[in-house]
């Protein structure tokens, strides 16, 4: 240090550090108070340069100067040594990423109270004073910018009226003041909340967390990497929402609209995490997912259980061989052949349709159980002739004259349509047509089988069904232990009779044409 500087300065015009108060702000300050204009100039005399405060340096020197201590001053600065690790207060951060070397950033009313610069204004991750929940500017009232190469505190020290403390103060997106009291309570310096997927971790890897995490929830499912700084919005704000959705416990919606991204993609392929959280499990994994943090990897791997089939090799690194079936597992349980159960699933969009793919997919056990109470319900078109004891056409012609609907329908790559019907529906309207007739053991003479008095006169089964639904025709019985609409008895005199109407109202309908 030169001495003969230090005479030429004065020591009466060096002062102590205040509070809050780093090395940088220490120098800044002291020089204004010494008369120089540039910062450069006090640096030059002193042999102190106000970039090496920045990193850590020449703390014994301002420490001399200022009659204080090393670790006064050294508490509110950030260590940064060649070759190890940048730390503040003890906690470890990325200088490259967290520290804000050439802007310079002040809060309008602290300085207001007492004009010199605290350190909380030096880094990305605290974007808002925390104790006027306001946001920090970086210009002077003239319109210039603040840096560190004028000394002045109060202004951008080209200007002879500036002053920042007369800025209007501007509050903060409250996700940025959460944010920032938290990261001040690791540091030692407010009572902010805590949050357990963040305190699990150092303080390096908790920015890193909330910046990947508010990348994700801005920018949704990407095949890029991001991180809060890659957007238009505003670094602090990306952080800040990504702290909110780690405090408040959200990360569950970020992932179901990353998934919803991709299944609106057009993306065919069977659904995996890389395919529906993109880069972000990309990132998790890389980290080291459950080494890594447990939480937020159980969040994701638990999202992607309920929402598609998992690779079984992700159930057995992830501990859910329990709760997942395969399909065979799956068929057993809703007691199908496993081609039919994986053309379900194919249908559902459970699984993809590629018939090539090798990769062995372990099926959600609680959704294949909910599915196999459906499935014990319904049944395909071959059993729906067995329930109304018709063949293929008649059947066909009934499911679409009286609108019942197929639960599920697929096209197979062969283009044939495949259907499955609802038992209740097919009930009933077969209960509809026997309409609560008496149960006979045997047909009587002047009875007829419903299905068979199609075949003796002139009207078919769809009209005698609507005519028995519509009340113009009641059955005369049902024959016990008779499937379907087999065992539906009608009189014959009364088909007889709707066959003639049916017959008369075409003649009628003939000679009326014929008169026109």
């Amino acid at each position: 240090m030169n001495l003969d500087a230090l005479q030429r300065l004065g020591l009466p015009a060096w002062d102590q550090p205040l509070e809050h108060e780093s090395a940088r702000g220490l120098f800044l300050r002291v020089t204004q108070l010494n008369g120089y204009k540039l910062v450069c100039q006090a640096g030059r005399e002193t042999g102190i340069s106000i970039a090496d405060l920045g990193r850590g340096k020449d703390l014994a020197e301002l420490a001399q100067l200022t009659r204080s201590s090393v670790a006064e001053i050294e508490c509110n600065t950030l260590i940064n040594p060649f070759g190890k690790v940048a730390q503040i207060r003890g906690q470890t951060i990325s200088p490259r990423r967290d520290f804000i070397r050439l802007e310079r950033f002040a809060c309008p009313i602290c300085l207001a109270r007492s004009p010199h610069h605290r350190f909380l204004w030096e880094y990305t991750f605290l974007g808002a004073c925390p104790f006027h929940e306001c946001q920090l500017v970086s210009v002077c009232t003239c319109g210039n910018s603040l840096n560190w190469s004028q000394a002045s505190v109060t202004s951008c020290g080209k200007c002879k009226t500036g002053d920042i403390s007369r800025h209007t103060a501007t509050r903060a997106e409250a996700g940025t003041v959460r944010m920032t009291k938290y990261f001040l309570r690791r540091l030692g310096i407010t009572d902010g909340e805590g949050v357990a997927v963040l305190d699990e971790q150092p303080l390096i890897e908790a920015i890193d967390i909330a910046s990947r995490v508010g990348a994700f929830v801005v920018g949704g499912l990407s095949p890029l990497w991001k991180t809060a700084g890659d957007f238009d919005q505003p670094y602090v704000d990306v952080l800040g929402r990504g702290f909110v959705v780690l405090a408040d416990g959200l990360l569950d919606t970020a992932l179901q609209r990353s998934f919803e991204m991709y299944c609106s993609s057009g993306d065919t392929r069977p659904g995996t995490l890389g395919r529906a959280y993109g880069w972000f499990f990309a990132w998790l994994n890389l980290k080291g997912a459950g080494k890594y943090s447990k939480s937020i990897t159980t969040a994701v791997v638990e999202h992607a259980y309920r929402s598609f089939p998992l690779d079984l090799r992700v159930a057995r690194k992830f501990g859910l061989e329990g709760k997942t079936l395969s399909l065979l597992g799956a068929a057993r349980m809703c007691g199908i052949p496993k081609t039919k159960m994986r053309r379900v699933l194919e249908t559902l969009g459970k699984i993809g349709v590629d018939k090539h793919a090798r990769i062995t997919r372990h099926l959600n056990t609680g959704e294949i159980n909910n599915m196999s109470l459906i499935l014990r319900e319904c049944t395909n078109f071959k059993g729906v002739c067995l329930k109304l004891a018709t063949g293929h056409e008649v059947s066909k012609a009934i499911l679409a004259a009286f609108e019942i609907e197929p639960f599920m329908v697929r096209r197979s790559q062969a283009g044939r349509q495949e259907y499955l019907y609802r038992l209740q529906d097919i009930d009933r309207f077969v209960s509809g047509i026997r309409n609560g007739a008496a149960l006979l053991q045997n047909v009587p003479p002047e009875a007829v089988s419903i299905v068979q008095a199609t075949g003796w006169y002139r009207i078919t089964l769809i009209e005698l069904c609507r005519a028995i639904l519509d009340g113009r025709l009641k059955p005369a019985g049902q024959v016990r232990d008779t499937e379907g609409l087999r065992g539906v008895l009608v009189s014959r005199s009364e088909v007889r009779q709707l066959s003639l109407k049916k017959v008369e109202g075409r003649k009628d309908g003939i000679l009326k044409g014929g008169e026109m």
